[in-house]
């Protein structure tokens, strides 16, 4: 039984840190884009470097 509980867990910690990889890689990809298209915007820019760091 004991085996089964750490196989659970360790799969759900497994599953939790490849979504949480790939929310953080689309974030960045956001922040990228609206930095990308600010079109020279500061506001824009500035917005666009925040998410990307945030991420």
């Amino acid at each position: 039984m004991d085996g089964n509980i750490n196989t659970l867990f360790n799969t759900l910690a497994t599953d939790i840190r490849n979504v949480s990889v790939a929310i953080g890689i689309v974030a960045f990809m956001v922040g990228a884009l609206m930095y990308a298209t600010s079109g020279g915007s500061p506001h824009q820019m500035e917005t666009g470097k925040t998410a990307m760091k945030a991420s």
